[in-house]
């Protein structure tokens, strides 16, 4: 009897080990929300290597270009409107976006939704950014988006520096934008 509690006790030690070291794993690639990623994640365009680039429209129909920001520091924030941490981080990006003098450029992807549902989200949350329409989450694959919020921090030259799965704090932000070069 002693030596069957002995191997259980042996075998309840090994899965214990075997769940830590999945936990270490998972956490430390970022896969917990609000967790930044890693140089070289699998599933990300990799941190110091130019982002990809893309052409969306406005609400307004506004063509836009990520490459007419070469020379700023840019964040792109991939949300949805029924993403509740969406709606969280939104008061601190605006913030960040609206700063005097600040030479931060946000672009707001929405996530392959009507214009109707984009443009009282806008309104709701009193956002001055551009936001930009993904028909067909052709941007947000091309990012390899798997969960929103999803941010990007763009360095001047337009090269990834940071990348933020899940909802910021704010002082994840500012960390994020003093990297790029954004802050006052």
């Amino acid at each position: 009897m002693r030596f069957r509690l002995v191997g259980f006790g042996l075998i309840g030690l090994g899965i214990g080990v075997l769940l830590s070291a999945i936990v270490f794993w998972t956490s430390s690639l970022g896969l917990f929300q609000g967790q930044p990623t890693t140089p070289g994640q699998a599933d990300t365009p990799l941190i110091g290597a130019r982002a990809p680039e893309f052409t969306l429209l406005t609400l307004n129909g506004e063509q836009v270009q990520l490459a007419h920001f070469r020379g700023k520091p840019v964040m792109l924030n991939f949300w949805a409107t029924w993403c509740n941490p969406c709606k969280e981080e939104m008061p601190l990006i605006q913030a960040a976006a609206s700063r005097p003098g600040n030479n931060l450029i946000v672009l707001g992807i929405n996530d392959d939704e009507s214009a109707d549902l984009v443009r009282e989200f806008i309104q709701e949350y009193k956002i001055s950014f551009r936001v930009l329409m993904d028909p067909g989450a052709k941007v947000t694959d091309l990012y390899q988006i798997r969960g929103f919020p999803t941010s990007y921090f763009l360095d001047p030259g337009g090269k990834i520096q940071a990348v933020h799965i899940g909802s910021i704090s704010a002082d994840q932000l500012e960390g994020y934008l003093r990297r790029i070069g954004a802050t006052n």
